[in-house]
């Protein structure tokens, strides 16, 4: 094993290359003048709380060998790749930076499987501004991680399973596509804030009992998969049924409200709230007598529907 007590300092345009089986980063690791670094490791590469990188150029572990790391890695505007699976440490908070001096930011990509080293100790926390975050392997499956966070990123991937005690993502550019089950086992839950967020796979905030929220807020389209658009034309079924029991002469409100509630639950679409209101004051009625608005929120999968409909007796 190759160890660095006192870390590196490379001022070479070429950077750092490193090859060989196992390395261990005791200090912190420097390179200027444009340089990155890249390590080509058939072993373990272990990257201790107290060596940091701070890169003029790309970081790539390209190696198939595992990464246990503790240590931040920061470069100007330049990607950061690990190639084989990555374990964060007991405890440890990493944190993965492309935007730093000012850089634009650029793609950060796990290509293999990320893991804690046990279960919710380990905080992840991610800066890609201009680039990309890619989970491209299961995250956390055999030791999930603790807090995940996505501070800036362009679009944002989950190719597979993902376990954590919660993830969070402030500010997105594209989109943030979810091809994997997601499951959060912390209070915080799913809070995500990007341009457009396409669910194509199951999050679960509910089978760890922790009661954590989800929260997707997208300046363009929340899209649900191929089976939640199904249940989702639930909503405007159930109105049009209710508008046409009472064109059949029911003019109950709690009638036409259980005939809406009742079609989007047999679609298996979550119930918020239906209300039968006047058209005018939009104050709740009885009966509907006049003409008036039946209103319908519910949910389909993570995402929370709207819909209204005039209706007149």
């Amino acid at each position: 094993m190759t160890t660095f007590h006192s870390g590196i300092d490379a001022s070479r345009s070429d950077g750092i290359r490193l090859t060989g089986t196992r390395f261990r980063f005791e200090g912190p690791v420097s390179a200027t003048s444009g340089g990155g670094m890249t390590i080509w490791n058939s072993g373990l590469v272990e990257i201790t709380t107290d060596a940091d990188f701070v890169l003029d150029g790309p970081f790539s572990q390209r190696g198939a060998g595992p990464v246990l790391t503790a240590g931040d890695i920061t470069t100007t505007g330049d990607s950061i790749l690990f190639q084989g699976p990555v374990r964060l440490a007991d405890g440890a908070h990493v944190t993965l930076n492309t935007t730093a001096m000012g850089g634009s930011g650029a793609d950060i990509r796990f290509a293999g499987t990320l893991n804690g080293q046990t279960a919710g100790t380990a905080a992840l926390t991610l800066s890609a501004g201009g680039g990309d975050v890619r989970f491209e392997r299961v995250v956390g499956q055999s030791q999930r991680l603790g807090t995940m966070t996505v501070v800036d990123a362009h679009n944002v991937l989950i190719a597979a399973a993902l376990h954590a005690d919660s993830l969070t993502q402030i500010r997105g550019s594209g989109t943030t596509l979810i091809d994997g089950p997601t499951t959060l086992y912390g209070t915080a839950g799913i809070n995500l804030a990007t341009d457009n967020i396409v669910q194509n796979a199951l999050i679960d905030v509910a089978s760890s009992g922790a009661g954590a929220a989800i929260r997707l807020t997208a300046a363009g389209d929340v899209r649900l998969n191929a089976e939640e658009r199904g249940r989702a034309t639930a909503l405007y079924r159930g109105l049009c049924a209710g508008r046409a029991v009472l064109a059949a002469g029911e003019h109950d409100a709690a009638a036409l409200t259980k005939l809406v509630e009742e079609t989007l639950v047999r679609a298996g679409a979550v119930v918020e709230y239906v209300a039968v209101v006047d058209l005018d004051t939009f104050e709740p009625v009885a009966r509907v007598e006049r003409p008036a608005l039946v209103a319908v929120a519910g949910w389909v999968g993570a995402t929370r529907l709207i819909d209204n409909l005039e209706v007149a007796p």
